[in-house]
């Protein structure tokens, strides 16, 4: 080969060369440009998903807001509801109270103050006594009925007169003593009344009620005696009391305790003394029956 064939071929291969490589190069270029294009539409595309997948998420997170405040407005409304309905039942339980207070005497009970009547003027001792009553509650008592037992010595444990025959005063409350049938009960006094009203003061024995013994409207006391007792039975049409009232001279003066009890469980519910009094057992209470 001449050196002038030589140097066409090296000029053909050197041309074939370049277009093999600008060939090689514009395949790459189509190549990266159609990946960069697919990748482009893949951001787009995902792109377009993330902001549908926000818009669903703001959408729901709406709902749930929407549905969070139609609860709290629900919740609103039940405990609204549900406190007029309270209101409504109070007030049934309240006009029940009522009714059920205005027909038994609810928690009514009858008060008495004793109030002690001398010869004279500046007298400490008694020689009677009379009461104030009232009834402490806001309910009247019906067919209320008192019974004033006069027991004598009240240090006297084994004295008859502590056993009463309850039925014989017309009373069918229970007894806080046993009873040993006909025996003498020495009823001082007895009032019957068809209804108590609460705002209503009272006096017994009534203004009109003279006892032919002191000659005026008061009960006697037994002067001879340094200890007397009494024990004021009281029942309504539905409930009971028993009252005891205690009296003693001690050193030319008249003193006296009494104690009210609930007639059905013999609860305390008033107890007083006077401050002379010191007849006491080892609790401190008033000494009925001379322990």
């Amino acid at each position: 080969m001449t050196s002038k064939n030589r140097n066409m071929t090296l000029l053909v291969l050197s041309i074939l060369g370049a277009s093999i490589l600008a060939i090689l190069t514009i395949v790459t270029s189509i190549v990266q440009w159609k990946e960069a294009k697919a990748s482009k539409e893949i951001a787009l595309q995902k792109q377009k998903e993330l902001e549908t997948a926000n818009q669903t998420i703001m959408s729901l997170q709406k709902q749930t807001i929407d549905s969070v405040t139609t609860i709290a407005k629900l919740q609103d409304k039940l405990i609204y509801e549900s406190s007029i309905v309270k209101d409504l039942q109070n007030k049934l339980v309240q006009k029940n109270e009522e009714t059920i207070g205005s027909l038994t005497g609810g928690d009514s009970y009858p008060h008495f103050d004793l109030n002690l009547r001398t010869n004279l003027p500046g007298d400490e001792i008694a020689i009677g006594f009379s009461f104030a009553f009232n009834i402490n509650g806001k309910y009247p008592l019906k067919k209320l009925k008192i019974r004033l037992i006069d027991i004598g010595d009240f240090r006297e444990q084994s004295s008859a007169s502590y056993y009463i025959n309850l039925t014989s005063l017309d009373l069918d409350m229970p007894s806080p003593f046993p009873s040993f049938g006909n025996n003498n009960n020495q009823l001082t006094y007895k009032k019957d009344f068809e209804v108590i009203m609460p705002e209503k003061g009272y006096s017994l024995p009534e203004v009109n009620e003279i006892n032919p013994k002191s000659n005026s409207n008061s009960i006697c006391l037994n002067t001879e005696l340094q200890f007397q007792g009494f024990d004021l039975y009281c029942q309504s049409e539905y409930k009971s009391w028993f009252y005891r009232i205690r009296f003693i001279k001690i050193k030319n003066k008249t003193e006296y305790t009494y104690t009210l009890q609930n007639a059905s469980n013999w609860t305390i519910i008033e107890r007083y003394k006077t401050k002379g009094y010191n007849y006491l057992d080892k609790k401190g209470e008033p000494l009925y029956y001379g322990k």
